[in-house]
């Protein structure tokens, strides 16, 4: 998008964690939250030297990411909650990503956002996310 709009440099907010592939190439398919997931924890494990109290962001990233696996796994949800341990983080998603989760999340609004998700938990109407 930056060369289509000449810009030097985009920013995001927390949208960005709701719907992880809001750069990607115009007509590619929004990539799976659990793949983005995996790729989070390859980034953590090659710079967490440099970032002190990594586990800090790195739960409250996953807590807006998996915000609709969570609600639907409150034990996992629980688990992920209480740790500071990279290691047991990853086997929280692990297990995430092994109930398919994403897949009963058909329901999307007119933009294409899934209406579960942590961004939108707010939004009018969407009462059913915000109250697990």
């Amino acid at each position: 998008y930056l060369l289509d709009t000449g810009a030097d440099a985009a920013m995001t907010s927390e949208m960005s964690l709701a719907h992880p592939g809001v750069f990607r190439p115009v007509g590619q398919p929004r990539p799976s939250v659990d793949r983005v997931v995996v790729r989070y924890f390859e980034l953590v494990e090659k710079y967490s030297d440099i970032v002190h109290s990594v586990h800090k962001p790195l739960r409250a990233h996953l807590f807006k990411l998996l915000f609709p696996a969570l609600q639907m796994n409150p034990l996992v949800r629980d688990r992920l909650a209480c740790t500071a341990d990279i290691q047991e983080m990853r086997k929280c998603t692990d297990e995430l990503a092994l109930t398919r989760w994403e897949e009963a999340l058909d329901e999307q609004d007119e933009d294409g956002w899934y209406k579960a998700s942590w961004y939108c938990r707010h939004r009018e109407g969407n009462q059913e996310a915000s109250n697990p």
